[in-house]
């Protein structure tokens, strides 16, 4: 490839020069010792062939040498020595991949397309895999040897494709290497390049997939019925496809065996079904609909299982009857009272007025000093807290609500203080977080609300973080990372044992239900302003300088030549 072919036609001067040789006479005069070698000597130096025309033509080599030297300069040749550039090959692990409307699936094709642009480019390449973060697999290296063997290892997994403005800052870590080209392989992203985006990269987003139509369960809400002693859960399902989705719902796993259920879905909308798990389990959710109408089959099953893991609770202060109830509805949890100080190996507490010594764990207080709220004193609140989620204070009623001077960063504002705050305390290398909640948590009215049930879940779940169990995880979450130490967590969806734990076992699942959503995206090329860059980056390294010189040299040469014979 040339950056400018248009001049390859002064390559045609070629002929004109090879005429003027041929019809240009060029007697050749020696002296000679004597008359008698006359005709011999004759006989040699004029060509009686085509082939002994060019016997003493050194001066018409040099000059033919020289013109193709300049127009392959002018020309400025591409890709020929090229060893410095870089190549970034960046390939999509996320669940959507495993779309099957490409044969064997979207996955296999991205990989295909892969290992071709890793042999076909002679400079550096580096490879990196993109699920919910950017992952380097082979840093910059010469050559396609090693790209190759990564690629042949690489497996697809379950994660969720970042956002695409994510997906723009993860890839902005790569200006750093200053790749000259970048490949992005991906399915259902449609990003948005800003104009100064690596300005000197030609940066493109190749695009795998061609259909919509896919129905799959986004996602599980568990909730425990102590008094049937029974897992119940909220299968939510959502259909992508255009057109109307007919199927059913089964239940593998458990004690008892559950009739499937029914179900339609209209194009683009959601259904909400609720299912029983009764037993041990584990348990499984699994979606069955027609093949044409379903292309991704990892989101057709929702997984469920005890891990296994009862984390430790400690209740302090006076005893409450709604705390009391808390062992029934989180069996996943255990609850045990615990004297001022000692909490022994208890996760997090929760007490009932403020410790007379704080334990140096997570906790929360309920603290019914302040005075009461009147109606509409709560002035504002941090909705986005994971304190709140699902929550709607100004539905709360206010009698029960104790505002104060409480110590720490205000969560809740009030007319009369803070209604909730939360203190940061630094433990070793980490820091946890003290909870004051100004309420009378045995007061007639919250006993009528979800608020407080809500609020104790949300709560333990803030408090304990990765220590949390559930009945079932997503692919990242950092609580398998804590129940696989040392291991490496798994990245699939399915029951899995944990390392180390006989018989402990989790639900893993997707990692976001939005890889549903498996409609491809738009692909993206290269900028003006980007080629631009590109180009003069592949032009320093180009070897037209190189052409030039040699031309000048020869240049030098047939000039050298011509002044030692004349």
């Amino acid at each position: 490839m040339f950056l400018y072919p248009g001049y390859l036609w002064f390559l045609l001067l070629t002929g004109p020069i090879l005429a003027m040789y041929f019809v240009r006479s060029r007697p050749v005069t020696r002296q000679v010792a004597s008359n008698s070698i006359w005709k011999l000597v004759l006989a040699k130096v004029q060509p009686n062939s085509f082939l002994q025309k060019f016997s003493n033509s050194m001066f018409l080599f040099l000059q033919l040498l020289v013109l193709s030297l300049v127009v392959f300069s002018l020309a400025r040749p591409m890709g020929l020595g090229n060893t410095g550039l870089l190549r970034v090959l960046v390939v999509d692990v996320s669940a959507s991949m495993l779309s099957r409307d490409l044969e064997p699936n979207r996955f296999e094709i991205a990989l295909k397309r892969a290992r071709d642009l890793a042999r076909e480019h002679r400079g550096r390449l580096a490879l990196y895999l993109l699920s919910d973060r950017l992952v380097s697999v082979i840093p910059p290296l010469e050559g396609s040897g090693m790209i190759l063997e990564a690629l042949d290892r690489l497996k697809p997994a379950h994660w969720a494709t970042p956002s695409n403005e994510r997906i723009v800052r993860l890839l902005r870590d790569l200006e750093g290497l200053r790749p000259d080209e970048v490949f992005l392989l991906t399915d259902t992203p449609s990003l948005e390049i800003p104009n100064d985006f690596m300005p000197e990269t030609a940066f493109g987003v190749e695009k795998f997939g061609k259909s919509v139509a896919n129905c799959g369960i986004t996602q599980a809400e568990t909730s425990w019925d102590p008094s049937r002693k029974t897992l119940w859960a909220q299968a939510q399902m959502e259909n992508t496809g255009p057109a109307l989705v007919a199927g059913s719902l089964e239940t593998k796993g458990g004690s008892e065996s559950e009739p499937s259920i029914p179900i339609q879905i209209k194009p683009g909308e959601t259904q909400s079904v609720q299912v029983r798990l009764s037993g041990s389990g584990p348990f499984e959710i699994r979606l069955s609909v027609p093949d044409g109408q379903n292309i991704l089959a990892a989101d057709d099953v929702w997984y469920f299982s005890d891990p296994g893991v009862r984390p430790r609770v400690a209740m302090l202060g006076k005893e409450s009857a709604v705390l009391g109830r808390l062992a029934r509805v989180l069996p996943l949890l255990e609850f045990a009272r615990g004297e001022e100080g000692q909490v022994g190996s208890a996760a997090a507490f929760i007490s009932v007025g403020e410790p007379a010594i704080w334990p140096e764990i997570p906790g929360c207080s309920f603290l019914d000093g302040g005075e009461r709220l009147d109606a509409g004193g709560i002035l504002e609140w941090q909705e986005n807290h994971p304190l709140f989620q699902y929550l709607n204070l100004d539905a709360l009623a206010t009698d029960s609500l104790r505002p104060g001077n409480l110590p720490g960063m205000r969560l809740v504002q009030t007319m009369r203080g803070s209604l909730i705050s939360e203190e940061i305390r630094p433990r070793q290398e980490q820091k946890f977080s003290r909870l004051r909640v100004g309420l009378d948590i045995d007061s007639e009215t919250l006993q009528e609300s979800v608020f407080l049930p809500v609020f104790l879940y949300n709560a333990l779940q803030y408090l304990l973080k990765d220590q949390f169990p559930r009945w079932s995880y997503r692919v990242g979450d950092p609580g398998i990372s804590r129940l696989w130490r040392d291991a490496v967590p798994p990245t699939l969806s399915g029951i899995h044992e944990v390392p180390g734990r006989t018989g402990a076992r989790v639900g893993l699942n997707l990692q976001n239900g939005s890889e549903s959503r498996v409609g491809p995206g738009k692909p993206v090329k290269p900028g003006v302003n980007q080629k631009a860059g590109h180009l003069l980056r592949e032009q320093a390294v180009s070897t037209w300088m190189g052409f030039l010189t040699l031309g000048f040299l020869v240049v030098l040469l047939e000039w050298y030549l011509y002044l030692r014979r004349n």
